[in-house]
Parts: structure tokens; C-alpha cells; sequence
């Protein structure tokens, strides 16, 4: 009796647990996730008489709610932790079953709980019930049906609120969806149309009616009516182009076209759509009609702007092409090529690509930039323009140049300084040949001055034998008067008439030096070579100077090879060897004079060596000139004519005239030849010299 007294005790306390927990839901249904798992948490604490109660729910996947109850002092503060952490990786293990696992759990003191897990529906592995107990027989059956009623009912419930929160939530958003839509639409000036594929028809926002005229009642309808609107040139590829997105599964189209407002006049407009499908089949059309006509108009504008700008540049590069001078264009401060024309390619030997798009440094090396990387940068910086005339260039083939050059700053609208404008036109030919009519001028004042010293020394160095020859003329005649030719004695009369045929040989010598300078400079002293001996002709020569020499008390000596072999002019040689002797003689100061002749196997070699005045450095270069005399009229008589006919005559044999002199130690002059005179045996013609070449 008495157990069956407690069995049904404990059935009608099971039945008043299972009541007491069905009415929960129809109040959870008002409370939050929150609350719900406050309540579910208390409620069995204290209907079950359990020592510890815990549940955790996910609210809504936003975050998760816990609540736990326990018996006073028989949990500590990180016991619920510690069970949640170590059940956690069970809360899905077991996810069909409601009552997951019992077992026995050490408490972080002394003894230990009996605990169970349950899932609280399929909503999330994170919505679960933890409940314990001291006792070992727990969880009873009766205890096992409460648990299971109590999580049944809040899973249904949760599961409500969460549908009930979500259907909440999507009308919010489709609320919110449409107000943003109504404010977007009246905010923007967009045409936006919503085309139904299925029926083809089309709505229309207000934009319609205020950008382009048209009353709601006649716009909203059939698609037809606007593909009745687009241009007709328009019409075909714009409806083809938007069948192909349709009909291709694609989504964005856009096309630009006109469309006919409703006054008749046609708008530029930007149309674009997006394709909605449902089930792979295009349902439905959403898009935005853009009125560009102001952008077009624009876009037009700044396009023949563009192409006025660029004719006005095409016009610039044919002017600065076809201008006679180099010209060219640099920007920013580093000077940057932006344009060059043809002769400025030329002028600086480079083509247009390793040109422009490069900077001055870059295109010329520092050795090459001279002065106008300088000067580019000072007209940049200041802006005041630089005219260079006659600018010094070397270009890169190393030849140098003169350029007349501008350097211009050109501004922006602002008077910023954006770049320079260069001109530079070549005057290298008008330089060369004003230098050249200047060193012509020179040259000329040269001649004259040459003419007049000649004339001064030719009048001094004719009159001399012509007095003398006169007054030895006079002599005579003077002598005949008083008596005959008989009683003039025999000695002074041979004297006379030696001393008068040496001042005519005088008056011969100084003719024919005049004329052969004059054949050296039309081209026609004649050379007659044949084979000859050096020096028997040297020998032949001193033998009529003998005389001279005795008289003047100066010894010479010879010392010559043998046979010194060569096809020469014997006389034009003899009229070298009879100069340098003679000026041996004229400026030896009465020293001993040495003659050598020496055969050098395939040349030949005649030096005359005195010790006398000498000649200095800086004289030693201009001896062979016209008319040049070093040493004083007076004191040492000659027309100057020497030693340029000896020096044409030597170099027209093919050899060469030198000379070693020091002052007041005397001089050596040496003529080379080459065994034979270039040319044939017969005459040889000696070039023509220019007046300058003799100078």
C-alpha cells in the first residue's frame, strides 16, 4: 500500500509539474530571448527542486543569452564556465535526441553534481538546457517528462519568435526598401522604369512626366509605346541590343540613343537595365533613363574645341615646319622637348624620337649643351627674353657653327611661365665668309703694304747701280771729252768697265727675281731637269764667288761626296745654292763658311753653314715670305725675293728647305731632295700660288 501511495503521489506531482510548465509559452510568447531563458532557467530550479540550472540561447544569431540558478554556495563563480566549456563540444555530438547525455561533473570544491543536456530545438547547437543535481538516482522519469515538456515548449516558442522576428524584420526592410525607392525617385532626375517581361508591360516613375512631358496615363502601359519613342535611326539597334541581354541570360544593359520628348523634340539619353530571373528565365527589367543631352551638347562643344585647338596646333607645327630657321618648343624647368621642326633635327644631328619627351641634359651631353642649357634656364626663371647673334655651335660631328638665337617664354593664361620657344638660323656661311672677305681685306691691306714696301725697296735697291753705273758712264765720258780713249790708262778704264758691268749684273739679278716671282704666282717658271752632278755645281758655283770672297777675306770650305747623282735643274739649283751663298756672305759677319754636300741613298742633302747675325725663333717662320725682310734697308741691301723662289724651287724638285739659326751664332740652311724631281724629264711647271700662300 504504501508504495503505491507514493507512486501516485508522485504521478500527480508529475502532472501538476507538466501543467505548471504548459502554461509558459503563451507567456514567453510576449517576453524576450532574454526572458525566456530567465524563465525557463528559474522555472525548473524551482519546480524540480534541482540544485543548478542553465540555459544558453542564441538571440535571433545576433549574440547568446545565459542564464543559470543554483543553490546557494553550491557553485562557485567559475563552475557555470567551466561546465559550459567542457559540454560545449557536445551540444551537436547528439543533435536528433532531446536528452543528450547524463553524467557526473566535479565541482571545483568538494563532491560532485549529476548533470543532463538537452537541445532546445534545431534552431542552433548553441540553444541548450544544463541541469543538475545531488541526488544519484536523477534525472527521474518523471523528472526526465517535465524536462522534455519544459524544452519542447520553448523550442516551439523560440522557433515562433524567431519566425515572428524575421517576418518582422522583412517588412521593416521592404517598408524601408520602398521609402528609399519613393525618395530616390523623386530625388533624382532619372526616368526609372520597371518592365514585367511576362507581360510585357512598363511602369514609369514620375521623372516621366516632369523631364519629359508625359502624363502618367498615357506612359504607363504596353512596352511598345516606348520603342514608338526612340528615334527612328536609333530604334532598330537599340531594341535589337537590348533583346540580345535578355534573351543572351545576361543582366547589365546600357545603351545610348534619342528620345522623342513629349513636344516633339528629342533628348540624348543614357539608358541602363538590369535583368531579374527566376527559375534561369528572364522575368523582369529594372532601370534608369538618363536625359545627357546638356552632357552631349557639352561633350560636342568641347570636341570642336579640341579640334579647333588641334587645327590651331597642326597650324603651329606647319608654320614652325616650313619656317626657314630651326625652331623648336621646351616646357617645364627641366626643358623638356615637345616639338622640333626639320632643321632644327638637322642642326643637331638627331631624330625626332631621341628627341622629344627628353630634356635638354638628357638629348645633349655637357661637352655638347654649351651655353644654351645656361641660358635656357636664366629666360626661364626671369622671363626676359634672350637675341644672341652669332652664337658659337659645335655640333656633334664636331664641326663648328654660328647661330643667331632667340630664347622666348611663352605663358600661361595665368602669366605662368610654362616653357620656351628656341629659333636659332644658321649663319655659319655668312660668318665663314665675312671672315673670309675680312682676311681678303686683310690679305689685300697686306699686299698693298707689301706693293708699297716693295716699291720703296726696289726704287732704293735699283737706284743703287743705276747712280753708280752713271757715274761711271759720266767718267768715261768726261775722260773722252778731254782727250782720247788712248790716254785714259789701260787699268782705270778696265776698272770702270769691270765695275760698271757688275752693277748692270746687278740690275739683272734683281730683273729676273721679279720675273720669276711673277711666273711662280701665274704658274709658269719652267723647270728643265736632267742628270746632273751636286756638287760639281756647288764647286762651279763658289769658283765665281771667289773673288767676292778673297776681297771680303772670308774662307770657305767644301766638303762634298763624290759623286752626288740626280736628275735636277741645274740652273734652278744653281739659283738656290747662289742665294743661300750669297746670304752667307751678305750676313756671316766676315766668318769662315762651310758648304757640305752628302749623298743619303735615296736623297740628297746641301747645307750652307756661316756664323754670323743668326736669325730668331719667332723670324725663322716668315724668312720664306714675299717682299720679308728681318734686318735693316740700310744696312743690308736685296729685294727680300730670295728665299721664296729658293724655297718654290726646292719644293717643286720634291724636297724640302730647312733652316737652324741662333742669334748672334749663326745659321744653317739644308736643302733635301730626292735623287729624281718629281714628273717627267721633260719640263717641269711649278703650281700656281695664290698671293696669300706667299705671304
Amino acid at each position: 500500500m504504501d508504495t503505491v501511495s507514493n507512486e501516485l503521489q508522485s504521478l500527480r506531482r508529475a502532472i501538476r509539474d507538466v501543467v505548471a510548465v504548459s502554461t509558459f509559452p503563451a507567456i514567453w510568447l510576449q517576453n524576450t530571448p532574454n526572458q525566456i531563458a530567465d524563465s525557463l532557467a528559474e522555472m525548473l530550479y524551482s519546480t524540480l527542486r534541482l540544485e543548478f540550472t542553465f540555459v544558453s540561447i542564441c538571440n535571433c544569431g545576433r549574440d547568446f543569452i545565459r542564464k543559470a540558478y543554483t543553490r546557494q554556495g553550491f557553485l562557485k563563480s567559475n563552475d557555470v564556465d567551466a561546465i559550459y566549456q567542457n559540454l560545449a563540444p557536445l551540444f551537436s555530438a547528439e543533435w536528433r535526441s532531446n536528452i543528450i547525455k547524463g553524467f557526473t561533473h566535479p565541482l571545483s570544491g568538494e563532491g560532485s553534481v549529476q548533470l543532463i543536456i538537452i537541445a532546445i530545438g534545431t534552431v542552433s547547437k548553441h540553444n541548450v538546457l544544463v541541469a543538475g543535481s545531488t541526488r544519484k538516482d536523477f534525472p527521474t522519469e518523471t523528472e526526465r517528462l517535465v524536462l522534455n515538456v519544459a524544452v519542447n515548449q520553448a523550442a516551439v516558442t523560440i522557433e515562433q519568435k524567431l519566425a515572428q522576428e524575421r517576418a518582422e524584420h522583412a517588412e521593416r526592410a521592404i517598408r524601408e526598401s520602398e521609402a528609399r525607392y519613393v525618395l530616390a525617385s523623386r530625388a533624382t532626375r532619372d526616368a526609372i522604369w520597371d518592365w514585367n517581361l511576362v507581360t510585357n508591360q512598363i511602369l514609369w516613375n514620375e521623372a516621366m512626366h516632369t523631364e519629359y512631358g508625359y502624363s502618367l496615363e498615357v506612359m504607363n502601359g504596353d512596352a511598345t509605346w516606348w520603342y514608338e519613342h526612340i528615334h527612328p535611326e536609333d530604334r532598330e539597334h537599340v531594341v535589337e541590343a537590348i533583346h540580345q541581354i535578355i534573351e543572351s541570360g545576361e543582366q547589365n544593359w546600357h545603351h545610348e540613343y534619342r528620345y522623342q520628348r513629349a513636344d516633339g523634340t528629342y533628348a540624348t539619353v543614357f539608358d541602363r537595365g538590369y535583368v531579374v530571373h527566376l527559375n534561369g528565365k528572364p522575368v523582369r527589367m529594372l532601370g534608369a533613363m538618363q536625359d545627357v543631352s546638356i552632357r552631349k551638347e557639352a561633350e560636342e562643344k568641347i570636341k570642336a574645341l579640341h579640334q579647333q585647338a588641334e587645327a590651331v596646333r597642326q597650324e603651329l607645327r606647319d608654320f614652325i615646319e616650313q619656317s626657314p630657321a630651326a625652331m623648336y618648343m621646351v616646357k617645364g624647368p627641366q626643358h623638356e622637348f615637345t616639338l622640333a621642326n626639320s632643321h632644327y633635327l638637322k642642326l643637331v644631328e638627331r631624330g625626332m624620337d631621341k628627341l622629344i619627351g627628353k630634356t635638354i641634359r638628357e638629348v645633349f651631353s655637357e661637352s655638347e649643351d654649351g651655353w644654351f642649357l645656361s641660358l635656357a634656364n636664366r629666360v626661364y626663371q626671369t622671363g626676359v627674353p634672350f637675341v644672341g647673334k652669332e652664337m658659337p655651335f659645335r655640333n656633334p660631328a664636331g664641326k663648328e657653327c654660328f647661330l643667331n638665337v632667340v630664347y622666348q617664354a611663352f605663358r600661361a593664361s595665368d602669366g605662368k611661365i610654362l616653357g620656351l620657344l628656341g629659333f636659332a638660323h644658321d649663319v655659319t656661311e655668312e660668318v665663314l665668309a665675312r671672315k673670309k672677305a675680312e682676311e681678303l681685306a686683310t690679305d689685300l691691306q697686306v699686299a698693298v703694304q707689301a706693293r708699297d714696301d716693295f716699291l720703296s725697296i726696289a726704287s732704293h735697291e735699283l737706284k743703287t747701280p743705276i747712280t753708280s753705273l752713271k757715274l761711271q758712264i759720266q767718267m768715261i765720258s768726261r775722260s773722252l771729252m778731254k782727250s782720247s780713249v788712248r790716254n785714259i790708262p789701260k787699268g782705270r778704264l778696265e776698272k770702270m768697265l769691270i765695275s760698271s758691268n757688275r752693277q748692270i749684273e746687278m740690275l739683272v739679278n734683281l730683273v729676273d727675281d721679279l720675273l720669276d716671282v711673277s711666273r711662280i704666282i701665274n704658274g709658269k717658271l719652267l723647270m728643265k731637269p736632267s742628270l746632273m752632278n751636286l756638287a760639281d755645281m756647288v764647286n762651279e758655283v763658289v769658283e765665281r764667288f771667289q773673288d767676292q770672297l778673297d776681297s771680303s777675306k772670308i774662307s770657305l770650305t767644301i766638303n762634298a761626296d763624290k759623286d752626288v747623282i740626280g736628275v735636277w735643274d741645274w740652273h734652278r739649283l744653281e739659283q738656290v745654292f747662289t742665294n743661300l751663298l750669297t746670304n752667307a756672305i751678305k750676313y756671316g759677319n766676315g766668318k769662315p763658311i762651310q758648304v757640305q754636300v752628302k749623298n743619303l741613298e735615296t736623297s740628297v742633302s746641301l747645307s750652307i753653314i756661316d756664323h754670323g747675325i743668326g736669325i730668331s725663333k719667332e723670324n725663322q717662320g716668315i724668312i720664306f715670305n714675299r717682299f720679308e725682310r728681318i734686318n735693316a734697308v740700310d744696312t743690308y741691301s736685296g729685294l727680300g725675293l730670295g728665299l721664296l723662289i729658293a724655297k718654290e724651287i726646292v719644293t717643286t724638285h720634291g724636297g724640302k728647305i730647312l733652316v737652324e739659326s741662333e742669334l748672334e751664332k749663326g745659321s744653317t740652311f739644308t736643302v733635301e731632295l730626292p735623287i729624281k724631281a718629281p714628273g717627267s724629264v721633260d719640263e717641269i711647271v711649278i703650281p700656281s700660288l695664290s698671293l696669300r700662300s706667299m705671304s
